[in-house]
């Protein structure tokens, strides 16, 4: 891989070999982004929330480890450093906006943090961030990117396999019992059955742009990759989109039919202002495209495949209407959230606390689950960081399309296949994210998309003006000071130090909050592991807090009789907690209602507790109006 990059920089800059320590940066850097690609496959039984703990420690960590390598390789190679790019700026404006606007928010501790469920939040959003600078830094041409692209597919593969090999109920490898599957969908290993609907269809459309490309590349570049070789590849990428085609319909995902159809009506859009007369043969060919796959599916659910388990799958992704539930629930989320970006339009509620905005609004129904996100990208930005979030993210999905759109314009007839096809992956990933928040693994081929429109935003540039902006030069020539680049470098070998030891500290506190739920003999051995998972990692203690309210709701009764001085010793611990967990996030009001419930049973047996359950009751109805129908637990 670094072989491949340093040769193909060098032919186009005409620059010196790498030395040898630029070398073995730049292999380190690719280990790096390489296992973030492996993240995907990634599940610890040992943490809480297995299907997402384990995978965002993960990228954090390679991400950590390959920024660091980056910037020793940057500093001292300009090579190396960041291309100019206003996709790259954009980004970055949106991130240090979204620090504003959780100073503005209800909790600065949750949107930086996230818990443990999501993970996801300020920190995640500046290490996906890092990942793409990294990436775009080091994959000079669309070529060496495409090496990190074809691995990337290659996990695709193997978990469509893995979701193929559980639709058939064969015992999967590795992964125990753990994968299981949910009313006929399945969700390995991602976890929700959505997050893997996401993953297999970005994966076949980006299957499907390489596959595409192949056959224009070499009547273009002049390629010699040998026939067997080229071969090879082709059957790889055809593999890969076929694979994942067929595994979205096992998630039961009607996102994921939208997404596959979604492009599809775009690229038709699009071959008819490119190409008007051959309009008719790009029709056909997309339509039957979509009649045989329509055909294919159709047999396996009615009778071929059922052994897979599609015909549950499929019956879901068709049948989604306005009457069920969790359509309901996303009107309502949706409702709730336009009400909030009225209310709060500047900053909003700040990044990861769209739960308060859900909680608050009005039409709640029986059994409706908590919504922690929007189930929309264009919600989510406007109920959590305002116009000014909203204006961000919409200006980032309208340059990146821009930046499609000229690149096709300015392409050679045969060379506009793949940014047309990259450009319908994107769109299929902004499609999906209008009903379903993100996951790691559909977060991983966003930024892997925005990579390849990177490339093609500095290519378009190359074509263009060669002037450098006042700003860039003198960041430059600042830079060849070497006091300031060895700062630069101590900093980002300390940034990426104190990363690892807080993914460490998070991998720890997680286990013992695992332990705690559902690894413990008695709830003696609960309490101490929900104490040191509190105690190992305070940033992320809300979620632990209240899970050990409610166990020692649950545990009074019997507690109060048999060990009152214990009882009364973990009551003020709680109490403790309680006001520690309201003080990093006021809103909370599933605080409160953990609370309400515990002084509830306590009364029972110290009725001095029950003005303390009524004002925990006042807290939460105020916050939550009809909290009581919400499921949380």
């Amino acid at each position: 891989m670094e072989r491949r990059i340093g040769r193909s920089s060098a032919r186009r800059d005409a620059a010196p070999p790498l030395r040898p320590y630029e070398q073995a940066l730049l292999a380190g850097i690719g280990i790096g982004i390489g296992a973030v690609l492996f993240a995907p496959l990634v599940v610890t039984k040992e943490t809480a929330f297995p299907f997402i703990v384990g995978k965002t420690l993960l990228c954090r960590a390679a991400i950590d480890v390959a920024f660091a390598l980056w910037a020793l390789l940057a500093l001292g190679n300009p090579r190396f450093r960041p291309p100019r790019s206003w996709l790259l700026a954009l980004l970055g404006i949106g991130l240090a906006w979204s620090l504003i606007a959780a100073a503005l928010g209800a909790s600065w501790q949750r949107s930086l943090w996230s818990t443990y469920e999501h993970m996801q939040g300020i920190v995640d959003s500046a290490h996906w961030l890092a990942f793409l600078v990294v990436l775009v830094s080091v994959c000079r041409d669309l070529s060496s990117l495409r090496i990190f692209l074809n691995v990337n597919l290659g996990v695709g593969v193997l978990v469509a396999l893995l979701a193929i090999a559980l639709g058939l109920d064969w015992r999967v490898p590795f992964y125990g019992d753990i994968l299981e599957r949910d009313a006929g969908r399945i969700g390995v290993p991602l976890g929700n059955a959505v997050y893997l609907g996401i993953y297999a269809v970005m994966n076949c459309l980006l299957a499907l742009a390489l596959l595409a490309h192949s056959f224009c590349e070499g009547d273009q570049t002049g390629s010699r990759k040998k026939p067997s070789g080229r071969f090879a590849a082709r059957a790889f990428w055809a593999s890969a989109a076929v694979l994942n085609f067929y595994v979205w319909p096992l998630t039961g995902s009607t996102s994921a039919l939208l997404g596959l159809l979604g492009p599809l009506a775009l690229l038709a859009f699009a071959a008819t202002l490119l190409a008007p007369w051959r309009l008719a043969w790009r029709l056909t060919a997309a339509f039957g495209f979509v009649a045989l796959a329509g055909a294919g599916l159709a047999f396996l659910a009615s009778g071929g495949g059922e052994r897979l388990g599609l015909q549950e799958g499929l019956g879901r992704a068709f049948a989604a209407n306005v009457d069920d539930l969790s359509t309901r629930s996303r009107l309502t989320a949706w409702q709730a959230g336009i009400n909030t970006f009225v209310e709060q339009p500047l900053g909003g509620v700040g990044p990861d606390n769209f739960g308060i905005a859900f909680a608050k609004h009005e039409q709640v129904e029986p059994e409706m689950e908590l919504h922690h996100y929007a189930h929309s990208s264009l919600v989510e930005a406007a109920t959590t960081q305002g116009s000014v979030g909203l204006v961000l993210h919409v200006a980032l999905w309208a340059f990146a399309f821009a930046v499609i759109w000229r690149s096709v314009r300015r392409s050679a007839r045969k060379q506009r296949v793949l940014p047309l096809l990259i450009g319908g992956a994107l769109a299929s990933y902004f499609l999906q994210t209008q009903l379903q928040p993100p996951s790691v693994a559909a977060t991983l081929q966003f930024y892997l998309l925005l990579a390849v429109v990177v490339r093609l935003e500095v290519a378009l540039r190359e074509q263009g003006s060669q002037r450098q902006s006042a700003v860039v030069a003198a960041w430059q020539a600042a830079l060849r000071r070497r006091p300031l680049r060895l700062a630069l470098a101590a900093a980002a070998l300390a940034l990426s130090a104190v990363g690892l030891l807080v993914n460490q500290s998070i991998f720890s506190a997680a286990r013992s909050f695992h332990l705690a739920t559902v690894g413990s003999a008695n709830f003696g051995e609960s309490v101490a592991h929900f104490q040191r998972s509190i105690e190992t990692f305070r940033a992320l203690a809300n979620e632990p807090r209240q899970y050990f309210i409610h166990a020692l709701q649950n545990a009074w009764p019997l507690l109060r009789v048999r060990n009152p001085e214990l009882a009364e010793r973990l009551l003020s611990y709680a109490n403790a907690e309680a006001a520690a967990a309201l003080a990093t996030e006021p809103s909370s009001w599933g605080t409160h209602r953990a609370l309400m419930a515990l002084y509830r049973v306590v009364a029972r047996t110290d009725p001095e507790y029950a003005p303390l359950a009524r004002h925990h009751s006042r807290q939460m109805l105020l916050m939550a109006p009809k909290a009581h129908l919400i499921q949380t637990w």
